[in-house]
């Protein structure tokens, strides 16, 4: 938990709008056609506007992390009194804020160039 009070001033959404293109891109099948199915494969298959299998599943990670903090403050906005006002004494906030920022900080080494 974030004991010293100081927040992230480099955090922004650039990260999850460019998960959000890369995800509405077609799966390169590249791999899947010349690597596991040999280079008889018959795919015709080039690389133009694909996105790299592994970059969509960052993508789809950081969003996924990024949805279970939308749904907690969702929870959070119908019983507002449950929330302690330590932040960090609400465990289930810590706990989904660190994973967003852990996917965040991952996503946005190899998303954002």
């Amino acid at each position: 938990a974030n004991i010293e009070g100081k927040g992230r001033g480099d955090m922004d959404l650039n990260c999850c709008v460019e998960a959000e293109r890369l995800i509405a891109q077609d799966v390169c099948c590249r791999y899947s056609c010349r690597v596991l199915h040999g280079e008889q494969s018959s795919c015709s298959h080039t690389c133009s506007t694909c996105a790299s299998p592994v970059l969509v599943r960052v993508a789809k990670c950081v969003l996924g992390k990024f949805g279970a903090v939308r749904k907690l403050l969702r929870r959070y906005s119908k019983c507002l009194y449950q929330v302690n006002s330590h932040l960090a004494n609400n465990p289930d906030l810590v706990r989904v804020l660190e994973r967003f920022e852990s996917a965040w900080e991952m996503a946005c080494t190899y998303l954002i160039s």
